[in-house]
């Protein structure tokens, strides 16, 4: 979940310069942005939307995943598509 103002807060820059960076980021298609989906368009513009990287090499090196093997075992990998 993205909170915005946490995140400029803790790199202590604006709440502008982060959405400013995360468009960057979007258009490069190094992240998505998932916006919340809610029948009622009031709760929709009050949830945060979900980022999710779409480069794997820099998610792998983020998650300091090395080799194949460290991936077929690390939980962030899930179930689908695990070999036996």
């Amino acid at each position: 979940m993205l909170n915005a103002s946490q995140l400029g807060n803790s790199l202590d820059v604006s709440y502008h310069t982060v959405q400013h960076y995360l468009s960057v980021l979007e258009r490069t298609f190094i992240i998505r942005r998932l916006l919340p989906y809610y029948r009622n368009v009031g709760k929709r513009l009050t949830k945060s939307p979900k980022i999710y990287l779409r480069d794997t090499g820099l998610l792998h090196h983020l998650l300091n995943i090395n080799s194949l093997e460290e991936l077929d075992h690390h939980p962030m990998r899930g179930l689908v598509g695990k070999r036996l």
